[in-house]
């Protein structure tokens, strides 16, 4: 059975165990700004390695989770060498697949490289005392906003310092330009909005030892009300992170 490492084990796979193989090739599945930065690396990684072949294929988000997880049910047929995957989708993996992946402390992977990051993003890509996979980033929350539409409603981006703010910025903006949303949000699929306000507010789905749901505390029920206010003021609407970017709204 072919197995696989996770998220960007390159490096500490081959570069931290110099008993392994020195030569040969390393197959990523990847996608967008990850497949691009692990492509960064490869230059680097080859004045240490250059009998590695790396390649590093962007299959796009999607495709990257199907092909992978299809590959994993067919007992590791047709996977690559190494894959990237988010936190947020590690726990479907490691319940269903759990023979699918490496424990990358058979590959030097030690308790010293695991202190190096920070546990919220570390612990869980680990079961008991394996470790399927290694963080490798902790992406920041950005807001990209319309210039056109904020100078046309007279809104100073600047000024926005709150929750509150946005929603007060919005209902000018949205009365400025007909037609158009400050926001959106899946809320019929993924909770990244959600979650991006609730991190804000130090609230968990669920206690750090996995024994009970955590959600109905006062970060949480604050941040989900916050949303609403948003709903309510019209400003927010139901759409994935990238519709409104392809229709130019």
């Amino acid at each position: 059975m072919r197995t696989i490492l996770t998220c960007a084990a390159l490096a500490l796979a081959l570069g931290s165990a110099p008993a392994f193989a020195q030569s040969g090739e390393i197959t990523i599945w990847s996608w967008n700004v990850a497949a691009s930065s692990l492509k960064a690396t490869i230059e680097g990684f080859n004045k240490q390695f250059p009998d590695i072949k790396v390649t590093v294929q962007d299959l796009g988000n999607q495709p990257t989770y199907d092909k992978s997880i299809a590959g994993c049910a067919a007992g590791g047929e047709g996977l690559p060498d190494i894959v990237t995957i988010e936190n947020g989708e590690a726990e479907n993996y490691w319940s269903q697949f759990p023979d699918c992946f490496v424990d990358l402390h058979t590959l030097g992977y030690t308790a010293e490289d695991q202190a190096k990051f920070p546990d919220f993003k570390r612990t869980e890509l680990e079961v008991e005392d394996k470790a399927y996979a290694m963080p490798w980033d902790s992406g920041p929350v950005a807001m990209y906003y319309r210039r056109d539409f904020y100078e046309k409603a007279g809104v100073d981006p600047a000024s926005i310092k709150t929750w509150d703010d946005f929603i007060a910025a919005g209902k000018k903006i949205q009365a400025a330009n007909p037609g158009v949303t400050m926001t959106n949000a899946d809320f019929n699929g993924d909770s990244e909005f959600f979650r991006m306000i609730a991190n804000e507010q130090g609230c968990a789905y669920f206690a750090a030892d996995g024994q009970s749901i955590t959600v109905n505390q006062p970060g949480c029920v604050a941040s989900m009300t916050k949303i609403k206010e948003m709903k309510d003021a019209g400003i927010i609407s139901s759409a994935d992170w990238s519709t409104k970017i392809t229709n130019n709204t």
